[in-house]
């Protein structure tokens, strides 16, 4: 049987599960601070209803900034894909001295950049859900930011595979795919009954074949 969501029914529920929470974290001295609150609908539906609680409006949004990151309702990270590159892309041109910089060795320049740089662009990047379209754009930034730091002008004629070979810096994909090895050995190694250990068990288990 199928059955439609009605915005009327989701609102309410939303009230509810709100209210519900706050009588919850009222007794042990918490306090939710309402205007920070947002409510949003993940994969599917549109934006749901703004409402109140205690008299404030908790508004609903489409988008929005949680611990750094930008969370889109259609579960993809292309809108903080773009922000990240953005961000990083500030960063790189902040540092224009530094790669104009002749005394500074290659290596040195190649350090400052993982440090400065790569962290801001692939924060959180292991929980990101990327498609074809957002990986060509974090290798084109990347691709772009080696050309900068080693002053390689367009008109020189110059390949992306000598810029590689001379960076010695690793693809964006190959990069993520480490870390998110490293995020998925983490989690498995973590005991039984710790939920992120047992969701990561949940999701391997119902995979065509079952088993690591």
């Amino acid at each position: 049987m199928l059955m439609k969501r009605h915005p009327l029914s989701d609102q309410l529920q939303a009230d509810s599960v709100l209210q519900s929470f706050n009588a919850f974290a009222a007794p042990l001295g918490l306090k939710l601070s309402w205007p920070k609150t947002k409510l949003q609908n993940v994969g599917a539906g549109d934006p749901p209803s703004t409402i109140l609680i205690d008299g404030v409006p908790v508004e609903g949004v489409e988008d929005f900034i949680y611990l750094g990151s930008k969370q889109s309702s259609n579960g993809y990270s292309r809108l903080d894909v773009l922000r990240r590159i953005g961000l990083a892309c500030s960063v790189m041109n902040s540092l224009q001295r530094v790669w104009k910089c002749s005394s500074l060795s290659i290596n040195t320049k190649v350090h400052l950049y993982q440090a400065l740089v790569t962290s801001v662009l692939l924060y959180s990047a292991e929980t990101w859900a990327l498609l074809a379209a957002d990986m060509e754009a974090l290798e084109t930034f990347h691709m772009e930011c080696r050309r900068q730091m080693f002053d390689v002008r367009w008109w020189a004629r110059v390949s992306n595979a000598e810029v590689l070979q001379r960076s010695g810096l690793s693809a964006i994909g190959d990069i993520l795919r480490h870390r998110r090895l490293s995020l998925f050995g983490h989690v498995a190694r973590l005991d039984p009954g710790v939920p992120a250990h047992d969701a990561l068990c949940q999701m391997v288990d119902t995979c065509e074949g079952g088993g690591w």
